[in-house]
């Protein structure tokens, strides 16, 4: 799953565990169906004057706030004062709520039914930060590690050996500009399992992966197909071919593909699913550059080696986010993927060990 799309799942199952507590006298569903279809009531904004100090579009969902729930009804009226306005001009308005000033409690909220509050207010003042204030009240129902745990690196190895059998294709989808293929390589290289890499897109890529294919199924090779997302149609007679095979247990087919409508179906359903893409954020970006770097690589002598790869890491981290941005600050896009990031330890490790047979200085 995409990273813009965990925000969603992780809102449902929020919605659902809400349902299981028994603690929860009510389960909000009011307050779940205002957040997830609220907006709808502000397509057409009426042409009564604004609130003070607020557009017309913050002015209206106050207004349909306040007159569809009753501890709300205040809300409007308090606008005006100066707590709420140094509350609404500040840079994480969802960290600091004023409570007290935004609604009124005729029953003692729990602490998921603030935080739902909470996310009423800031969708309706402040829908800049909305994802933020999902994210607090999701760490407030389902815990604070639930999130992190989706950016944690897959253990391919202990899915390729353990978890998938000889019949199941591995899906590997990736957003544009993100090749997953040399995961699969390295994977290949670290269990010393003999591999067919092949690329998807000529007829006589089909040939070859039709053969490949064929004899890996007697022989145990894993058979890597490249970019099958150009090849829609031959993906549907593919998944029809690999209902007919008896293979050997250790064969493995795995499928590098971009995100995309047209793949077949019943494919998705028969394979295992792994989505790829850039991690958000520098500070995830850079965890996992160092996940899939063993620290023993890293700490070799001479001490200035884990420097020089901080510095790559942070450099790679830097374009990858700054593509977020395109074309701001740059002419053209520019991928650094993974695969030249693994070119650039490389390279880094030659000069290295060159420079410091001659110089103790780096």
């Amino acid at each position: 799953m995409i990273h813009n799309d965990r925000i969603s799942l992780a809102l449902l199952l929020t919605r659902i565990r809400l349902r299981g507590l028994i603690s929860e006298r009510t389960h909000h569903d009011v307050e779940w169906s205002h957040f997830l279809r609220g907006k709808e009531a502000l397509l057409s904004p009426s042409a009564a004057e604004p609130l003070p100090g607020l557009n017309p579009l913050q002015s209206e969902a106050v207004k349909v706030l306040a007159k569809k729930f009753p501890a709300f009804s205040k809300m409007p009226s308090q606008l005006g004062s100066a707590e709420v306005k140094e509350w609404m001009a500040s840079a994480a308005p969802e960290a600091s709520i004023p409570a007290e000033s935004l609604w009124t409690e005729q029953q003692p909220l729990s602490p998921f039914g603030k935080s739902l509050h909470g996310l009423l207010v800031i969708q309706a003042l402040r829908p800049d930060r909305v994802v933020s204030m999902s994210h607090r009240l999701v760490n407030a129902v389902l815990g604070e590690e639930f999130m992190t745990e989706a950016e944690r690196e897959v253990d391919l190895a202990d899915v390729v050996e353990n978890q998938v059998q000889s019949r199941t294709p591995i899906l590997l989808c990736s957003v544009p500009g993100f090749d997953a293929s040399g995961r699969v390589d390295d994977l290949a290289a670290q269990l010393n399992q003999q591999i067919t890499a092949i690329a998807i897109g000529s007829a006589e890529g089909f040939t070859q992966a039709d053969k490949a294919i064929n004899s890996s199924v007697r022989t145990g090779r894993w058979v890597l197909l490249k970019n099958v997302h150009l090849a829609p149609a031959w993906l549907v007679q593919l998944e029809k071919k690999l209902h007919s095979l008896s293979p050997h247990a250790a064969f493995r087919l795995f499928l590098t593909m971009e995100i995309s409508p047209k793949l077949p179906v019943n494919l998705l359903r028969a394979g295992r699913i792994f989505v790829f893409e850039p991690p958000p954020g520098i500070r995830a970006n850079l965890l996992r550059t160092f996940s899939t770097v063993p620290a023993s690589r890293m700490m070799r002598a001479p001490g200035e080696r884990a420097r020089l790869y901080f510095l790559l890491a942070w450099f790679h981290a830097i374009v990858q986010e700054r593509l977020r941005y395109a074309p701001l600050g740059w002419s053209k896009k520019y991928e650094f993927t993974e695969s030249d990031l693994k070119v650039a330890c490389d390279t880094l490790d030659t000069w290295v060990d060159m420079t410091a047979l001659v110089s103790r200085k780096i």
